[in-house]
């Protein structure tokens, strides 16, 4: 499924939403994270099937962020 199939939930109608920063380290360890528990996942109907595919959608954009981080910031030899 690529990312212009998955359809997540709407926003609120507030508009609310969040944001945060992590340092690379935190990227990895949530990356690593994600990566094992899509591993262990339960399956559905234990599990809702979109969930598996957010959580591959996220783990996705995490890798996206550490490959861009060793681009810029690792020496190139």
């Amino acid at each position: 499924m690529n990312e212009e199939e998955l359809h997540f939930p709407e926003p609120e109608e507030d508009g609310w939403m969040m944001s945060f920063d992590l340092d690379i380290n935190a990227v990895r360890t949530l990356h690593g994270a994600l990566d094992h528990y899509l591993e262990i996942w339960p399956g559905s109907p234990r599990r809702p099937a979109d969930e598996q595919e957010f959580v591959k959608y996220m783990r996705n954009k995490l890798f996206m962020g550490l490959t861009d981080y060793n681009f810029h910031y690792n020496e190139h030899k």
